[in-house]
């Protein structure tokens, strides 16, 4: 996994020290709100706009409960030595899309996106509102994680 353009998330720092954890995404309530459960923590690569993680092997019962079609959101963190970590941004795969990309030997590239308000479950019902922005206010209105380029914020990754 690598990242390409990441900003620092600091002024006083002029390149960012990136850190990704990858999270399997759970439905917990009715309104279909949704939560992360971490499954991989990479290491911070530090000083760098361009940072190359090792490479990482995952079962797929570990990473999506062996559901090709379940959300994998992967947080991007600058990491900091004196204060609390600041997000940079998440992007959100499918188990099918990354066994894809490894048979066809392709890289998958998807843009780091800001979110916006809690994350919801795809189809949920009466829900409105922008999910993901890049922080000028140009969200996209969706019925779950946004996969397109409307949002792309400072950088993208690639898995």
């Amino acid at each position: 996994m690598l990242g390409r353009d990441i900003k620092s998330q600091d002024m006083w720092k002029w390149r960012a020290d990136p850190y990704c954890i990858m999270n399997r995404s759970v439905t917990v309530d009715e309104d279909e709100n949704l939560e992360c459960v971490a499954v991989h923590r990479t290491e911070v690569v530090r000083r760098t706009k361009e940072p190359h993680f090792k490479r990482v092997s995952l079962t797929s019962m570990l990473l999506c409960n062996g559901k090709l079609q379940q959300d994998i959101v992967i947080e991007c963190f600058d990491w900091y030595r004196t204060e609390k970590e600041k997000s940079i941004g998440e992007a959100v795969v499918t188990f099918e899309e990354l066994h894809k990309a490894f048979r066809e030997a392709k890289p998958l590239v998807r843009p780091i996106c800001r979110r916006v308000g809690p994350r919801r479950a795809k189809g949920a019902a009466g829900r409105k509102g922008t999910n993901m922005s890049s922080g000028s206010g140009q969200g996209t209105k969706d019925t779950g994680f946004s996969r397109s380029n409307a949002g792309v914020a400072p950088g993208e990754a690639r898995v």
